[in-house]
């Protein structure tokens, strides 16, 4: 059986944050069953940010993509190319990382500098304006 619960230090002790799943965890042990207890430390960034996926394919993507005449998919892979490209120095490939894709290992922050970075590319090449995601509605 393999389980995994959020937890954070508080007053020199652990404190358990999703009580349910532990305590289903919990009763479905046998008595005097041994156990490991392994602790890792969360992840220091978020990387999940589907109000944001959603925003730049919605509107962002969707807005380009009218005004150039390719598909919302085209128009995401060339970007993610011309903004997040790079050449591996050890290898010689060009690499183009993940951007809302569950494997992304981008976080947060660089999701949105990628998708304000898009905007100011549409605003300077199309000259086309991209409402900011509180205004826009989609």
């Amino acid at each position: 059986m393999k389980a995994k619960f959020r937890a954070l230090k508080r007053k020199g002790r652990m404190a358990i944050i999703d009580h349910a799943p532990l305590g289903e965890t919990v009763r479905a042990m046998r008595e005097g069953e041994r156990f490991s207890l392994i602790i890792e430390r969360a992840k220091d960034k978020a990387t999940i940010s589907d109000p944001l996926r959603r925003y730049y394919f919605a509107v962002v993507a969707a807005m380009i993509a009218e005004e150039t005449g390719h598909s919302r998919d085209s128009i995401h892979e060339a970007l993610k190319r011309k903004i997040l490209g790079y050449v591996d120095e050890r290898t010689g490939l060009e690499m183009v990382p993940s951007v809302f894709s569950d494997g992304s290992r981008l976080t947060v922050g660089e999701k949105k500098a990628f998708v304000d970075e898009v905007r100011r590319w549409a605003a300077d090449f199309l000259n086309l304006w991209i409402p900011e995601p509180e205004s826009a509605v989609y």
